[in-house]
């Protein structure tokens, strides 16, 4: 499963990193605005249940380059 590193912040501090596909990213992230309930994730981490209600963010890094160290853009 090749997909996208996402990050989600929960309410007391608690972050969960996984990796999923994009359409799964999209709908997540539609689903923020619905009510709050818990929400089905597949990743290649495992199946994931994630309660709305609770998270605070959730951060989608972009797929643009990324440098090690002190580079330069």
């Amino acid at each position: 499963m090749a997909g996208r590193r996402l990050e989600l912040g929960f309410e007391g501090g608690n972050i969960l990193r996984a990796t999923l596909e994009d359409a799964q990213v999209d709908a997540l992230t539609a689903a923020l605005g619905d009510t709050p309930s818990w929400y089905q994730l597949a990743s290649e981490e495992g199946n994931l249940w994630i309660k709305l209600a609770d998270l605070q963010f959730v951060r989608v890094p972009d797929d643009g380059p990324h440098g090690v160290g002190f580079s330069r853009a």
